[in-house]
């Protein structure tokens, strides 16, 4: 192992005393890793091209890959109750060396560091995935996000990407001051203590197709449902459930969609 990512549900696993019954009484934390290949088992297919020495980032829940696996099948391999979940229940990352399924490894590019590939695994797709592939967001689309935290500061960046516009709120200056930094206008960003209806009001914005909510609050969650009245949209909230083996399943039961009806 040359990197490891400590994340919020470490803490979780570490303090949730209802853990489900096929976790290990013992293991090792550690699900954001990113490592040299040292050893390669005899099932690894050579036509992946993986070599003795290759740096790569390691899914912790890469799923069994299984055709017949429902969650696999469909693209939630995150979901897939039969795969190892490494730091989750059985040995993970922070440790000299670990194991992981070749499904579960991703070479690392030129340019990118072992400590970014590391958090990118979990913090990044994430995000990337509720914005990506959830919310679908396009570069036409205003985005309302809520929340410049771990996932909500890669989802903005997720969001520039795409090349749609953004709206911003935080309770840290220090966070709306990064998030101008990357390039969201000042007119973009509501102000510390704003009220979000009034500010949006304020700013005339009439339209907003997705709300990112990275927060997971009441009061986020009734702005959210003010800002829907301005045009049919979508919604999706993302927060820590308490128990990471649930996380995953609580973010697609508590993505929410309207169909609100203009004022």
């Amino acid at each position: 192992m040359v990197a490891a990512g400590m994340c919020r549900s470490d803490h979780s696993l570490l303090t949730n005393e209802n853990q489900p019954s096929w976790f290990q009484e013992k293991f090792t934390l550690g699900h954001e890793g990113c490592g040299k290949i040292v050893a390669m088992g005899d099932g690894v297919p050579q036509d992946l091209g993986f070599a003795i020495g290759d740096m790569i980032a390691m899914l912790a829940v890469p799923g069994c890959g299984g055709e017949e696996c429902e969650e696999c099948s469909r693209g939630v391999p995150q979901l897939c109750q039969a795969a190892r979940r490494s730091g989750i229940g059985n040995d993970g990352f922070y440790a000299p060396y670990a194991v992981v399924d070749c499904r579960g490894a991703v070479r690392v590019p030129k340019g990118v560091s072992p400590s970014q590939a590391a958090v990118a695994t979990d913090a990044i797709t994430t995000a990337y995935h509720a914005i990506s592939r959830r919310a679908e967001i396009k570069t036409a689309h205003t985005v309302f996000l809520f929340g410049l935290g771990g996932l909500g500061f890669n989802a903005l960046q997720v969001i520039r990407a795409i090349g749609a516009r953004v709206l911003v709120s935080d309770i840290k200056q220090q966070n709306l001051d990064e998030a101008m930094r990357i390039g969201v206008p000042m007119e973009d960003i509501v102000p510390i203590g704003k009220n979000v209806p009034e500010w949006v009001k304020e700013q005339g914005v009439t339209k907003v197709d997705v709300v990112a909510d990275f927060v997971g609050t009441e009061q986020t969650f009734s702005d959210a449902q003010y800002i829907g009245k301005l045009r049919s949209f979508r919604s999706w909230r993302l927060h820590d459930s308490g128990n990471n083996t649930k996380n995953s399943q609580a973010c697609r039961e508590d993505s929410v969609r309207w169909n609100a009806e203009p004022p």
